[in-house]
């Protein structure tokens, strides 16, 4: 469960300004121009959040206050300064970087915490967290020197506060791997490891950084969905087929009053329920004589019926309302479905409820042909931005999540611009948004009441 955030403040940003940033329900869009600060601002209540004290120390500023609505957490630059100016702290950088493959200061000093939760510190837990935890070869002092930090306890205990209170997921969509790529293709020979070294991609269960958008997580959540579906129809199917032989025998069929219900069917309906259904278990000629049944039903409005017509009449109604259950769980895939396609012009995500597959198929004159399957690694930068927010939003079910998006529009159309923003606040998912623009569209919309300049929520500077 996630507290309501009422609002953060920062305290002496660049020594001169302060700022108070209101959210109503979890969410607020900043408007600003170029060199306003909104990205600044946003970008330490991200850090914050997601406890990434490496990055929040990079800001000039004070103090850092998120204001929950039962209680209020502040951090320091003095707490991470003393943390962060350890001697030799560009050594334990270099070290931590070459030898944990790339992963940032931030996840050293975060081992160091959750290694400090479990151990009193003393020489013997030193040795166990030098040659067991950490796993590199990091100087054994530079790491005593960071567990004696005089603040280490208080930035301990201040994460275990904001992780207890704040408990979502982190989507983080920043501007500037957009500038990257576009850098990228400008150098295309400059090593990859130049690009890895200049920013430090977080992933984890806390925090996914959607900076490349790549299609993995794409696939994986909608081959998921496609497994968890497909198991369900199997045992709702097993369900129904172990429940014949006793409704049978105890003639619950003759009981049943489906016949009315038979009547209020339309065709679509019935051939919807049958449509589900494998021509290996039920033929189409089967099919066919079940039809002819429910129709004999629909347009005799008789008294009785024989026993064959009784029984087909009572487990279609079980057929139906198997149907039922698995439409309502195909809704998110349907959704993550249409709120895509809305997005997508050359291409269409087609979604077949009869074997529960996913599917992106390209347009050939104006027709969309299963033929004409593409992967999600064709789209375009913008279509992958799109596809990969909604996948989270849309097929990571049970997590809630917060969403930070910096300037949209650099990679949207003017009418994407409208919609984007309500299609990720209205996803089940979203449970807070913090974006910022310059652009009018992006706002033009339902959400103008959580819309403010982020001159308005400067208090001194």
């Amino acid at each position: 469960m996630t507290c309501n955030i009422l609002s953060f403040e920062i305290k002496g940003l660049y020594g001169v300004r302060d700022f108070l940033i209101e959210l109503s329900g979890n969410k607020v869009i900043l408007v600003g121009e170029n060199g306003s600060g909104k990205t600044t601002v946003s970008r330490i209540i991200y850090a914050t959040l997601s406890c990434n004290w490496d990055m929040l120390r990079s800001y000039p500023f004070e103090k850092v206050v998120i204001n929950f609505s039962d209680e209020s957490v502040e951090i320091t630059s003095g707490i991470l300064n003393d943390i962060f100016a350890t001697p030799d702290i560009d050594r334990i950088e270099y070290l931590v970087d070459r030898r944990w493959r790339r992963k940032s200061l931030n996840d050293f000093i975060s081992t160091v915490l959750e290694v400090k939760k479990q151990y009193e510190i003393s020489s013997k837990s030193d040795k166990t967290i030098y040659n067991k935890q950490i796993k590199a070869s990091i100087p054994y002092e530079y790491i005593s020197d960071v567990i004696n930090s005089s603040n280490i306890n208080t930035l301990y205990q201040i994460t275990q506060k904001i992780q207890s209170k704040f408990q979502s997921k982190i989507l983080y969509l920043p501007t500037y791997r957009r500038i990257e790529d576009q850098l990228k293709t400008i150098f295309p020979d400059v090593d990859s490891d130049v690009w890895e070294k200049a920013r430090k991609r977080i992933n984890s269960e806390k925090v996914v950084e959607l900076v490349e958008f790549g299609m993995d997580d794409v696939e994986r959540l909608v081959t998921r969905e496609q497994d968890s579906l497909k198991s369900f129809s199997q045992t709702q199917q097993n369900k129904l087929t172990l429940g014949y032989l006793s409704e049978i025998v105890s003639k619950s069929y003759d009981k049943s009053s489906s016949y009315t219900k038979i009547r209020e069917l339309s065709d679509d309906e019935i051939l919807e329920v049958l449509s589900r259904i494998d021509s290996t278990i039920l033929p189409d000629e089967i099919k066919e004589k079940v039809v002819g049944i429910l129709n004999s039903v629909r347009t005799e409005h008789k008294h009785s019926y024989s026993a064959q017509v009784k029984i087909v009449c009572h487990y279609f109604m079980q057929l139906m309302a198997f149907n039922q259950d698995i439409t309502a769980a195909e809704q998110h895939i349907r959704n993550f479905q249409e709120k895509c396609n809305n997005y997508l012009i050359s291409n269409q995500i087609i979604y077949n409820s009869q074997d529960f597959t996913c599917q992106l198929l390209n347009r050939v004159d104006d027709q969309f042909d299963a033929e004409n399957s593409i992967r999600f690694q064709n789209l375009s930068s913008g279509e992958k931005q799109i596809v990969s927010l909604f996948s989270h939003l849309y097929l990571d079910k049970d997590r809630s999540l917060f969403v930070f998006i910096d300037e949209p529009e650099l990679s949207l159309s003017v009418d994407w611009q409208r919609t984007f923003l309500p299609d990720i606040v209205n996803s089940p998912n979203c449970i807070g948004l913090i974006a910022t623009t310059h652009s009018p569209f992006i706002f033009d919309n339902e959400l103008e009441n959580i819309v403010h300049g982020i001159n308005e929520f400067c208090t001194r500077g």
